[in-house]
């Protein structure tokens, strides 16, 4: 019985090393994943630190045991056209919060970008997440104080 008993802990133990718990935030809500640990993750977060020409691009990366690249691809569309320069990752880090500054961006436009992720595993594209400059917001109601 003992051996057995020692038997089921090894798979146990063996079975949690292949397991990491990673709170990623998305949209202000927290989720708790289990993801392999030898899974190559990404997950693309909200802009912030938006100006008149210029945002903050923010995402996480789960880069499992290898060393990884990351970057964001960013544009007036879907399709993106641009890209960052890519930042190494160690493996076996945990995951790791991404920032990148753009600057020099034109207002009136709508911005999309995805975080992007490679290593030996393969390429793995975060969400498409989007992002407004120069925008103004006007409150209209039915008073005089309405603007």
């Amino acid at each position: 019985m003992k051996h057995s008993t020692h038997a089921q802990r090894s798979v146990a133990d063996s079975h949690r090393a292949l397991l990491v718990v990673a709170l990623i935030t998305i949209h202000g809500a927290a989720t708790i994943r289990l993801l392999g640990q030898n899974t190559l993750q990404v997950a693309t977060q909200p802009a912030n630190m938006i100006r008149a020409s210029s945002a903050i691009l923010n995402g996480m990366v789960l880069p499992g045991p290898n060393s990884t690249l990351a970057w964001f691809e960013w544009g007036t569309s879907g399709t993106y056209g641009s890209r960052t320069g890519a930042t190494n990752l160690a493996g076996g880090s945990g995951v790791v919060s991404c920032r990148q500054p753009l600057n020099g961006l034109s207002p009136d436009y709508v911005y999309h970008f995805r975080l992007v992720a490679s290593n030996l595993t393969g390429v793995v594209y975060g969400a498409d997440q989007q992002f407004t400059l120069g925008a103004t917001v006007m409150v209209w109601d039915n008073t005089s104080f309405g603007q």
